[in-house]
This record gives structure tokens, sequence and C-alpha cells, in this order.
């Protein structure tokens, strides 16, 4: 109970939002600038084709990185 009186002061409130899930897969890029992960197409600059990019797919949006570089974000369809 004593760590909880001298540590109070440092403790932030709680997020507004809750946490949302995320996964994340790797996709390759194909010819035709699309990258695809569970049924979701997204189309990427033309310097993304042949490589392998991370998708993040949450309830709302998929985003790809390639090296750690956010390259895009789409917001999803709901119910998709």
């Amino acid at each position: 109970m004593t760590e909880n009186k001298t540590e109070r002061h440092a403790l932030m409130p709680l997020p507004v939002r809750a946490f949302g899930l995320s996964l994340w897969k790797i996709a390759a890029v194909k010819y035709n600038y699309h990258v695809s992960a569970d049924s979701q197409f997204c189309s990427v600059p033309f310097e993304s084709i042949k490589r392998k990019d991370n998708v993040r797919l949450t309830k709302n949006v998929v985003k790809v990185f390639f090296d750690g570089i956010h390259i895009l974000a789409v917001l999803t369809k709901p119910g998709t």
C-alpha cells in the first residue's frame, strides 16, 4: 500500500479510447502496385513493386510500412 501513496503523483490517467488490437503481416507488392492482406487491397507507390512490405491491419485501418517508414494508410469499409 505504501507504493501507491509514494507513486500516485507519477501515474497518468487512463486513455480515453480503448486499446485496439492489430495484426501484422508481410505482403509482397505485385506488378499492378497492389498489396493484399486479409482480402484488403491497397495501391502503393510504384517504387514498392517486388518488395515485401509490412502491413498492419486494425479494425478500421490498413497501414503499409517499408523499413519502418510509413508508406500508406487506408480506411477500411465497415463490415469487411
